[in-house]
């Protein structure tokens, strides 16, 4: 088996994640590992893999050798696979009994950082897959939004892009998968907000081929589900401070909020989850917020 050249993508992977908040990251160097030890990790962030393009790649390895090595750590009596799943299913397939590989002494979170973020630079992951990394990623190592950027060197408002992307109903995702529509498509489908009408739109956009500026300027003229009339508004400091503190709230929390008042003093907040993990992903901010807030006092 030859190895050629160096690992592309890693000196960018490693500059994204702050090595300094993942304190259980070492490197060790290349080496030739019996195929059979190595388990995969059961929670990579990709999960469609394509036959052809596995068979085509299958017999490159077959003639040139792996060009790139797969990352993998030791665990147990085993290496765990961090990134490379389609690299090693095609060593598999091309019957390989060894495969070069980086070994990383990495602890769980910094396993499941490297390997997401090595499939996002190199666009192997759907837009759906990239919201249940960042989804998974959120609850499990109980970050906030915010931090989960910084660890992956992405903007705040990119990672909250992607978690809206799993208030779709579940057609819209699966069109997303598929590719038949774009991210972009996707944005302009969740300022619709009523699940009717996203789906009467994504039909409008595979009927007639739609541009993502086309569905922008269409959504524009329909309704929204908490949309009221300006004439209703309170146009009091107090109205304007509890507008602004919604209107944060769902920034942060990625998910609609609700301010109800019934006698004019007491009242209620609501803050819509979509299912269990969403329901987690916002208790984990929730606890970091009062948690600062009580630092501070």
């Amino acid at each position: 088996m030859k190895y050629i050249g160096k690992p592309r993508g890693l000196a960018a992977l490693l500059s994204d994640i702050e090595i300094n908040s993942s304190p259980s990251l070492h490197f060790q160097g290349v080496e030739n590992i019996d195929i059979s030890l190595i388990r995969v990790n059961p929670n990579q962030p990709r999960k469609d893999f394509k036959d052809a393009q596995l068979i085509e790649l299958a017999e490159s390895i077959r003639i040139q050798g792996l060009i790139q090595p797969i990352t993998v750590r030791v665990k147990g009596t085993h290496y765990e696979l961090i990134v490379g799943e389609r690299r090693l299913r095609a060593c598999k397939l091309a019957r390989l009994s060894k495969i070069p590989a980086f070994i990383r002494h990495a602890d769980d979170e910094a396993s499941a950082l490297m390997a997401l973020v090595e499939n996002i630079q190199r666009e192997n992951l759907n837009a759906i897959e990239i919201a249940l990394s960042f989804e998974r990623m959120i609850i499990e190592y109980r970050l906030t939004n915010e931090e989960l950027a910084a660890r992956i060197g992405k903007d705040r408002s990119t990672v909250n892009n992607y978690l809206r992307l799993l208030k779709l109903p579940s057609e819209i995702q699966k069109k997303i998968i598929s590719g038949k529509i774009s991210m972009g498509h996707a944005r302009a489908l969740i300022a619709l907000e009523k699940p009717e009408l996203q789906i009467n739109m994504l039909q409008k956009i595979l009927k007639e081929g739609l541009s993502v500026r086309q569905v922008e300027e269409m959504a524009k003229t329909l309704p929204k589900k908490n949309s009221i009339k300006s004439s209703e508004i309170q146009k009091s400091s107090l109205q304007e401070y509890i507008n602004s503190t919604v209107k944060s709230l769902e920034g942060n929390l990625i998910s609609n909020v609700e301010f109800k008042t019934e006698n004019g003093e007491s009242g209620k907040v609501i803050i819509e989850f979509f299912n269990q993990l969403d329901l987690e992903r916002i208790m984990v901010h929730l606890d970091k917020v009062f948690k600062k807030s009580a630092d501070k006092l």
